[in-house]
């Protein structure tokens, strides 16, 4: 709590907030409660003598100075060798949304044809144990794995020191990401090999997931007390 006033602080100054009701630390407090889960802004505010409205700003607030204080992906990929990890998992998740406010379209960007909604396309870094990393930026729903990964250049950053493990979607992102075995066309079968390959690659790899089940929890938290 300590660190987060003392951000707020600095942030305070350097926008040149002159005076406010309510300090850093309430601030704070208010922050990482409703970060923590379960409390609503009008308990929150209740609780702590500030009106809903205050109490929402306050902790919006309080949200873009840690999401400033957060790791790039490359000093996630080195906590990751001290730690003595081998490799890392990458995924994607669609997140829904409302529809966007404009007229409907085939080429309309925030549509996912997959997910058969309206989204936002999100990469997701997960530790061997499927402990949640790292989560890119937003981009429209209709965008698939491969193209978000490289836009934010994932497999770049982490093959450098560590192996990186991805589902079938992202064959051809790098010749150095284990993605397993696709069947070509033409294929009846893969051969047991390849099966077994996949087999193993999948036990590893599909503890990723819980990455994603981290962040759809927090946003469905916060869908559901703002």
């Amino acid at each position: 709590m300590a660190h987060l006033a003392a951000a707020l602080t600095r942030h305070h100054k350097r926008i040149g907030t002159r005076w406010r009701a309510h300090d850093t630390r309430t601030q704070a407090i208010l922050t990482l409660a409703w970060l923590e889960g379960g409390h609503t802004y009008r308990k929150l505010g209740a609780g702590n003598g500030v009106p809903k409205s205050t109490c929402r700003t306050l902790i919006q607030e309080g949200i873009k100075v840690l999401a400033r204080r957060a790791l790039p992906l490359t000093e996630v990929v080195y906590l990751a060798v001290k730690a003595g990890w081998d490799y890392l998992i990458v995924d994607g998740v669609n997140i829904p949304t409302e529809r966007v406010a404009a007229g409907y379209t085939k080429k309309q960007h925030w549509y996912s044809g997959k997910h058969r909604r309206h989204g936002g396309a999100v990469q997701t870094v997960a530790a061997p144990d499927g402990e949640l990393l790292w989560v890119s930026g937003v981009l429209p729903g209709r965008t698939v794995d491969i193209t978000a990964a490289r836009r934010f250049g994932i497999a770049e950053k982490v093959l450098a020191f560590l192996g990186l493990l991805a589902d079938l979607g992202y064959i051809g992102l790098h010749p150095d990401v284990i993605t397993g075995y696709k069947r070509k066309r033409g294929e009846k079968s893969l051969p047991e090999a390849k099966k077994a390959a996949n087999r193993a690659q999948a036990s590893l790899r599909c503890i990723g997931e819980r990455a994603n089940a981290q962040l759809k929890c927090w946003l469905r938290h916060e869908s559901r007390t703002s």
